[in-house]
């Protein structure tokens, strides 16, 4: 192109960019501009050479129609974009640069970056969060509708999830084998109808499907973290804790310790199992070993104990160098409670086995039990004799010394079948002259064995409900009192001659005599009260009220709190004295302990002597608002802020009394779980496994709640997945 060609094509450019800014102008004033070209102008230079001059290029306001975001700032002579300024801080676009905190003005190549940038990624999401907050979005870009497709899917597969964790769950808690029918489980629900479940298997790749044996076990984990975690969250919060444990050995010939821990909250006692602990040795040291890394682990402090739960085992209970003792060195204000139910088990069978009469009874039901369970053809043989005498088919029962109440449900059926019993004996010694056969129905005959029957069919009822009650985890130990001398007063009536066993016995008199051929009558029924009635029921009454009153002071001094309290003023004054000093001894002095790590150190007093005073004021208040029973008193006293403000230290006596446990039977109740998981056929289960679901089977409800779920879900997706959930 020569000069001349050029210089024509330069002018035509001019007047043409010169006409659009004068309609632009004319169309909008602000921001003002000189007229001055925006084209390539161009000037000789050196050599003949044709040379640009940017000093004359400048923001030309025809570009805001065909780029609607424009926005030029006068003040720093530059362009921005209006969108990305405003949207461009969002979480998933980039924030800063030209255009957006730069103004932009390279005017040379202006259209240029103008289009480049209206098709950048960045530009676009902008534009649709802009689009979306003015409500103008319907369908949505791909990349929103891929979002809301993303969000659906991992909806649908936290769904699916949860399904899961439901299948896992109910295999736990019916305890049967996750790993073998976990997925034989999935495949049921989703013929069933699972919907769910259905679209989730049928759109998931086959390694995201999560129905192998690896994921039924990851499943498994999670639900025992989730327990885990919901029980010490709310164990880290109380001041203080007890602890109960027991030992056992699983089918596998392993030495386990279940242990609980045990806190008040709200006024109302809370018993959760903790963990179950492999042991290597049972011995004091290992036991003790085996607790303080187990509570390290958990991040409890074992100075904060202040109560144990043990059975009356020297390894446990021994006062030189037991369990109590060891950790006693370690929190002094630990209180030891030997288990209720342990002592009220000890108290009937030493009382049983001391009176010759009753022990004979006892001695017939074993070999009564081991003479029909041994034997299916016996079994069968009193089966057919209760359908001829139009009675239930009851199985005798094992009779055991170490178990609570096995006593009472054998000799209801005895009691109940006695008829029966003593003409299938009779029967099977008629046909196969076996001779025990003959010595059980001469036994089950005899006068003193029937009126023993009569005897403890009457009062172990009474010990079993006062061993119920003491089983439940609600108990305090100001409530045993009470509960113990009520059933007491209730064992004094079997020794009347108006006793309802008696009568019992004297009504069925007849019936008796008919199955029996031995005739009973009143003499030898006063002489079975004379002989071996009174002396039984003096000998256990004896039994139980030493052994419930050897505890020790503290915890006879915790029924302080007893509503039942005098109401005469003159009667008041000095109700509960010995008992809040008795207290303030053992609570409100500082003790010598021992840290973990072998060191000295001091505890500190829980409650000061302003005990006295807050006890003086405190019996008032009582008299004038007494409550049903001392649950409730103790409740209110724990719970309730403005006592809390008034009596301090009588708040804490309170909730210490909450937390010391009462028996242990809840460890007793997870040595059943263990045997129903940990069977034959899953002997070889692992320790954390095993953990993991006796925490589900004991802590858990039969059906979780969806929130319960959504928690589950979290703990489980913190490992990464196939699947967004």
């Amino acid at each position: 192109m020569d000069l001349k060609s050029f210089a024509s094509t330069s002018t035509s450019v001019e007047s043409t960019l010169g006409s659009s800014e004068d309609e632009s102008h004319s169309e909008c004033e602000e921001p003002s501009q000189p007229k001055k070209h925006c084209g390539s102008i161009t000037t000789k230079g050196k050599k003949g050479k044709y040379c640009s001059k940017s000093s004359t290029r400048k923001y030309c306001k025809i570009w805001e129609k065909t780029f609607d975001w424009l926005d030029y700032d006068k003040d720093r002579d530059g362009a921005f974009c209006k969108i990305c300024k405003k949207f461009s801080s969002l979480p998933s676009q980039k924030s800063g640069g030209v255009w957006v905190t730069k103004p932009f003005s390279n005017w040379k190549k202006g259209v240029e970056k103008m289009k480049a940038h209206e098709k950048s990624s960045s530009h676009c999401l902008a534009k649709e969060s802009a689009l979306a907050a003015e409500g103008t979005l319907t369908t949505g870009s791909v990349f929103q509708q891929l979002q809301r497709a993303s969000k659906e899917e991992r909806l649908k597969n936290r769904a699916a999830v949860k399904s899961l964790m439901r299948c896992t769950h109910f295999l736990v808690r019916n305890h049967m084998a996750h790993t073998t029918n976990f997925e034989k489980l999935v495949d049921l629900v989703v013929s069933c109808g699972g919907d769910t479940l259905a679209y989730f298997m049928a759109n998931t790749a086959k390694n995201a499907a999560y129905t192998s044996h690896v994921a039924v076990v990851e499943f498994v984990e999670a639900l025992g973290t989730w327990v885990e975690e919901c029980t010490l969250k709310r164990l880290q919060k109380a001041p203080y804790y007890s602890i109960m444990a027991d030992e056992c050995t699983d089918i596998a010939c392993i030495e386990e310790l279940s242990l609980f821990c045990r806190w008040e909250e709200d006024g109302i006692p809370e018993e959760h199992f903790l963990e179950i602990i492999h042991l290597k040795k049972s011995d004091a040291t290992s036991i003790y070993s085996a607790l303080i890394e187990c509570l390290k682990e958990k991040n409890l402090q074992v100075n904060k104990i202040i109560g144990m739960g043990f059975d009356g085992a020297s390894t446990f209970s021994g006062k030189k160098s037991g369990v109590q003792t060891r950790i006693k060195a370690i929190a002094p204000h630990a209180l030891f409670v030997h288990c209720r139910c342990h002592l009220l088990q000890l108290a009937c069978v030493q009382a049983a086995n001391s009176t010759p009469g009753i022990k004979h009874v006892y001695t017939t039901l074993t070999s009564l039990w081991k003479f029909f369970h041994y034997s299916p053809k016996r079994t069968e043989s009193l089966k057919e004799v209760q359908h001829v005498f139009d009675m239930p088919e009851l199985k005798v029962l094992k009779p055991s010394d170490t178990r609570w109440l096995a006593h009472e449900k054998c000799l209801k059926v005895v009691k109940a079948s006695h008829a029966a019993i003593v003409t299938a004996l009779d029967n099977i010694h008629d046909s196969t002259h076996a001779p025990e056969a003959l010595g059980l129905s001469k036994a089950l005959s005899k006068q003193a064995s029937i009126a023993g029957i009569f005897l403890l069919d009457y009062t172990l009822p009474q010990l079993g409900k006062l061993s119920r009650t003491l089983q439940t985890e609600s108990l305090d130990l100001t409530m045993i009192s009470t509960l113990v001398e009520a059933t007491l007063i209730g064992l004094d009536e079997a020794t009347l001659p108006s006793a309802n066993w008696v009568l019992e016995l004297m009504d069925e008199k007849s019936s008796l005599e008919l199955v029996t051929g031995i005739a009973i009558s009143s003499d030898d029924i006063q002489s079975f009260q004379e002989k071996v009635a009174k002396p039984f029921i003096e000998l256990l009454k004896c039994n139980i009220s030493n052994r419930f009153s050897s505890s020790g002071d503290v915890v006879r001094a915790m029924s302080i709190f007893d509503p039942k309290i005098p109401c005469a003023e003159d009667s008041i004054q000095g109700y509960g004295e010995d008992y809040h000093h008795t207290l303030l001894d053992h609570y409100g002095t500082q003790k010598v302990a021992k840290t973990l790590d072998g060191e000295d150190t001091v505890k500190q007093a829980l409650i000061s002597a302003d005990v006295c005073t807050e006890w003086k004021t405190y019996k008032q208040y009582l008299v004038k608002q007494p409550k049903e029973n001392m649950k409730l008193q103790l409740k209110e006293l724990a719970a309730n802020d403005m006592l809390k403000t008034m009596f301090p230290n009588l708040n804490v006596l309170a909730r210490i009394s909450l937390t010391i446990p009462v028996t242990t039977a809840s460890v007793e109740r997870s040595f059943s779980q263990m045997k129903l998981i940990k069977t034959r056929l899953r002997s070889c289960l692992k320790d954390s496994n095993l953990s993991y679901l006796m925490k589900i089977a004991i802590e858990t409800s039969d059906k979780l709640t969806d929130s319960e779920l959504e928690g589950i879900v979290d703990i489980w997706s913190r490992k990464t997945r196939r699947i967004a959930v």
